[in-house]
C-alpha cells in the first residue's frame, strides 16, 4: 500500500522524499560518527599543594644515669692499731660513676686513758683519715678521690681510720657518718659508723679482768651502754668488748 503511493507520486515529489530521507540518514550517521571519533574529553584539576606535616619531635628518652648503692659497709681490725673501713659500692645505673670525695663527719669521741701497761702499741701506718680528738663544728674530714665505678660491678674502697700521734697512746671510740660524692654532685650517706681503737677494746676488757678502780670501772660501764645503745655499723673488736663488760655488769 505503502508502495503504490509512492509509484503514485510524481517524479518531483518522490525525488524530494528520496532527497529527504537521504538527508535524516545524513545527519544521523554525521552524529553517530562525530560521537565515535572525538577523542574523550580529560579534566585536568589544578596541582594540589602537598601537605606538609609538621616534624614530629623525637621522643625524648631519660637520659642515662648512674646510682651507687652501698653493698656492704664493714670495718677490718683484725691487725693491730686502726680499723680500716672496707665499703663495697655497686653501681645499679647505666652510667659510670665518678666518685669524686667522701666526707667523714665526727659526731663524738669517747677517750679511754690508757691505764694498762703490759702492752704497747706502735701504728705504723699511712693514713687515710685522719680523725679529730674531739668534736668541733669543723670535724668533717673531705677526702679527695678519683674512683671510676662501672655499672652492675662491685667496687671496693677502704679507708684507713687513724689519728695524729699527739693525740698520744690513749683509746679511743668514734661516731661518724660517711658522705660519698659522686658525678654532678650526687650523694650516698652511711648509716652510724662506730668503731674503737686497739687500745680502746684493750681497755674496755681490761674491766672485766678487775684492773681498774671503781670509779672507773663504772664509767666505762656507763659508757660502753651508751655506746652499746647507738643503731648503726661496729667494728668486731669493738662489738666484743661491749658484749664481755655489759655481760660482766649484768652478773655483778
Amino acid at each position: 500500500m505503502k508502495s503504490g503511493w509512492f509509484k503514485k507520486r510524481s517524479a518531483t515529489e518522490r525525488a524530494a522524499i528520496i532527497a529527504g530521507i537521504l538527508g535524516i540518514i545524513g545527519t544521523v550517521l554525521a552524529v553517530v560518527i562525530s560521537n565515535v571519533l572525538q577523542p574523550p574529553t580529560v579534566i585536568v584539576q589544578p596541582p594540589t599543594e602537598p601537605t606538609v606535616q609538621p616534624p614530629t619531635e623525637p621522643t625524648a628518652q631519660p637520659p642515662s644515669e648512674s646510682e651507687l648503692q652501698f653493698e656492704l659497709v664493714r670495718f677490718d681490725d683484725k691487725s693491730e692499731g686502726f680499723p680500716k673501713l672496707e665499703i663495697w659500692l655497686r653501681n645499679t645505673g647505666e652510667k659510670e660513676a665518678f666518685l669524686k670525695s667522701a666526707h667523714f663527719k665526727v659526731e663524738k669521741v669517747w677517750e679511754f686513758p690508757r691505764i694498762a701497761a703490759q702492752y704497747h702499741v706502735t701504728p705504723d701506718y699511712d693514713y687515710d683519715i685522719m680523725l679529730p680528738k674531739s668534736v668541733s663544728p669543723d670535724s668533717i674530714i673531705r677526702i679527695n678521690t678519683s674512683e671510676s665505678i662501672v655499672p652492675d660491678k662491685l667496687t671496693l674502697i677502704t679507708f684507713t681510720l687513724g689519728y695524729p700521734e699527739p693525740m698520744g697512746p690513749d683509746g679511743y671510740v668514734f661516731l661518724m657518718t660517711m658522705e660519698l660524692i659522686y658525678d654532678d654532685d650526687k650523694t650516698l650517706t652511711s648509716d652510724n659508723l662506730v668503731f674503737g681503737t686497739a687500745i680502746a677494746i684493750r681497755e674496755l676488757r681490761s674491766a672485766i679482768r678487775g684492773d681498774l678502780p671503781e670509779d672507773l670501772l663504772t664509767k666505762y660501764i656507763q659508757t660502753a651502754e651508751e655506746i652499746d645503745g647507738i643503731e648503726g655499723i661496729k667494728n668486731e673488736g669493738l662489738n666484743e668488748a661491749l658484749r664481755d663488760i655489759l655481760e660482766t655488769s649484768i652478773e655483778d
